[in-house]
């Protein structure tokens, strides 16, 4: 404890030491004035331009300077500084984090949060935002976190959540990085514009060699040394010709050994994500009161998981020809999918507006197979002798490839009654080819009591439809699909005060969340089955404050509290909180987070069978920091502590052997410097 202590205290004065300075002010990049903070554009809510003050919705937004200055790296540590969101590691992979929002999340994956990026809709319709939790934020220029039902809008998986995310298209920059764990990350950004053309660009490459970690094998019951590297890339681009506009995304992640869909071995775990985004835009103002918009793109979506089902010789006398061997599998999934939106914006007289619109979605699962050294289908379905094949081949099917047409219809009425109230009425229809449909209203009125205090009253209502993977899964070691499922179904009311003067920024909101025909997740012989469950109710406070302390301090903080949540999540936290101080002076600027978690639980897995009885794990307080120095106006230097006190904490597991949990990553540190251009 002594060695911890010295060392925040030896960082906490090199931080904050007096820097001369130079021509140009960290102090002006990073830190906007409350007034110009309550006046932030936020567009996901309503798709249309709204403030802090006025936008129906509770919502926290953190700009991409702001971003910068914590000492963190992807979406999901940004996360665990929001109101009711977080996020920890579990044993699916060691990079792919799980998340989420008001104390819900169904099983191992994230499916009720809607992240889009630029507007476009990147979550698959396997039913995961997993493959989006390692999301670098070095282009970011905006993050609106949207916390409730978003389906009035955006229509399935809006159901609790919209995390809405826009890149930076204003600046060249170049940055290099190196850090512990052999750490290396290089990241680009590039911006041009003449006339009426414009083009922006972003590239990140990161990699590192992983942590090390003593944990329980899997197979053997024996304590093994492994590692959880993790690789990341990324390319973004846009270009704008007047009325044009054309985007591409490409997102891929790697990670290897550690844990694999709650399984160890070393050599052959490994999981690998690829997104790739294609869309078109195109906008036209028919007059200074009505716009339309039409976006068509196409994504693809490919997962690998190399994974070990058993140990050494477990089928030597159930195989022909006999083989002591481990059953491996490497199993790809593969998904398309189309999508059509179209939007409109009509201007009304009194400051009055209707949006409507249409979305068309057909998301097809192109591939879905598991190359095995055995025939894992035989092995599964109690087929004995099981075929033993000496090498990998593609013989066993883990969905049914289908494809399932999506068609949504939404409107939206923002109508000020005077100049203190303003009302939202919305509704959107889905229906689905393979389900039936949902109408997804909302109803919310905003009154601005004075120039300091507003009160927002809202109701939404929000479905989410099976996904495909959840239906339709077969011959799959993990899961089990339920064709039988119906969409899961949300209403929420939430009261919402803001109080705001020239230092203070305070929001306290307080929700209710009724969860009917709960999709949930059992365990049977450590496979998941998916069932619509009984009646689930989320019952909350979120806290958050923004003050400035003086000239160059700022002290950002949050607090959640459940009093009520969902049985099933006891791997969620009760309570969190977050704290971000700020120091701005001159070229220089330093930043100290720290965000806390209380305990979690899950149930200990022996001999394949799931006991119920839960397993708790103590909460944890991560401490990170950032410095950063200006040299001139294009040389910019940065040294980042992650975990700055070295902290050994474990987070839940779904079904690995080791009772003490997951174990992650201590102290961080990672060195850099970028040149703007």
């Amino acid at each position: 404890m002594d060695c911890k202590f010295k060392f925040a205290v030896w960082f906490l004065l090199l931080s904050t030491s007096r820097i001369s300075a130079d021509e140009s002010s960290l102090n002006e990049l990073s830190q906007l004035s409350l007034a110009q903070l309550l006046k932030i554009e936020i567009t996901a809510s309503t798709l249309t331009k709204q403030s802090l003050s006025d936008v129906p919705s509770s919502v926290t937004t953190f700009s991409g300077e702001q971003i910068r200055a914590l000492g963190i790296d992807d979406l999901t540590e940004l996360m665990n500084y929001v109101p009711s969101f977080q996020s920890f590691r579990t044993a699916e992979s060691g990079g792919i984090k799980n998340y989420s929002v008001r104390g819900r999340r169904l099983g191992n994956q994230t499916r009720e949060i809607l992240i889009l990026i630029n507007g476009q809709r990147l979550a698959t319709d396997l039913g995961s935002g997993g493959q989006l939790s390692t999301l670098p934020l070095f282009n970011i220029s905006q993050v609106e976190f949207i916390r409730g039902p978003g389906s009035a809008i955006y229509g399935s998986n809006a159901f609790l959540g919209v995390i809405n995310i826009k890149t930076q298209r204003t600046e060249k920059r170049l940055g290099v990085y190196s850090g512990s764990y052999n750490q290396r990350k290089a990241q680009l950004q590039f911006f041009e514009k003449s006339n009426n053309f414009d083009i922006s660009m972003s590239a990140h490459y990161q990699q590192d060699d992983g942590a090390q970690y003593l944990i329980m094998d899997t197979f053997s019951n024996e304590l093994i040394t492994t590692h959880d590297p993790l690789m990341s890339k990324l390319f973004e681009s846009q270009v704008r010709w007047k009325e044009h506009q054309i985007q591409v995304y490409f997102h891929t992640t790697e990670a290897a050994d550690f844990y694999i869909a709650g399984t160890t071995s070393n050599g052959f775990n490994l999981r690998k994500d690829q997104i790739l985004n294609f869309a078109y835009q195109y906008s036209h103002e028919w007059n200074e009161n009505f716009r339309s918009e039409i976006n068509i793109s196409q994504r693809w979506f490919s997962n690998q998981v190399n994974r070990q089902l058993t140990a050494e010789g477990d089928l030597f006398f159930l195989s022909q020809p006999a083989s002591d061997e481990a059953v491996m599998g490497k199993a790809t999934i593969e998904e398309d999918e189309l999508r059509l939106w179209w939007h409109n914006h009509l201007n009304l007289a009194k400051s009055d507006s209707l949006q409507f619109g249409m979305e068309f979605r057909q998301p097809e699962l192109t591939q879905a197979i598991v190359a095995n050294n055995f025939d894992i289908a035989d092995l599964l379905n109690n087929r004995f002798p099981v075929p033993y094949y000496g090498e990998f081949l593609p013989t066993t099917q883990i969905q049914s490839l289908r494809s399932r047409d999506v068609l949504g219809l939404y409107a939206q009425y923002l109508w000020k009654i005077n100049s203190q109230m303003t009302t939202t009425l919305g509704a959107r229809y889905d229906n689905y080819s393979d389900i039936k449909g949902h109408m997804s209203p909302r109803l919310a009125v905003v009154y601005e009591l004075s120039l300091q205090h507003s009160f927002k009253l809202l109701y939404g209502s929000a479905f989410r439809a099976p996904s495909s993977s959840e239906m339709y899964l077969v011959n799959n070691p993990v899961s089990l699909g339920n064709p039988d499922l119906k969409p899961e179904t949300v209403n929420t009311w939430e009261v919402i005060w803001q109080y705001n003067n020239e230092n203070w920024l305070f929001n306290m909101t307080f929700f209710n969340s009724v969860i009917e025909e709960p999709i949930i997740q059992l365990e049977v012989n450590s496979t998941s089955n998916f069932v619509n469950g009984t009646r689930e109710k989320i019952h909350g406070s979120e806290l958050e404050v923004i003050t400035d302390l003086s000239e160059h301090w700022r002290l950002r903080g949050t607090y959640t509290r459940f009093f009520d949540k969902p049985v099933s999540s006891f791997r969620e936290s009760e309570n969190m909180a977050s704290l971000i101080i700020d120091y701005n002076q001159d070229n220089y600027h330093w930043n100290l987070s720290a965000n806390y978690q209380s305990e979690k639980s899950f149930p200990v897995i022996e001999s394949g069978i799931n006991n119920q009885a839960l397993t708790n794990l103590d909460g944890t307080l991560l401490i990170n920091s950032k410095f950063r120095y200006q040299f001139n106006p294009d040389w910019q230097l940065s040294i980042q502590l992650k975990n700055g006190l070295d902290e050994t904490y474990f987070t839940p597991s779904r079904n690995a052997i080791d009772a003490q949990g997951i174990p992650n990553r201590g102290r961080e540190w990672l060195i850099g410097v970028s040149h703007s251009f």
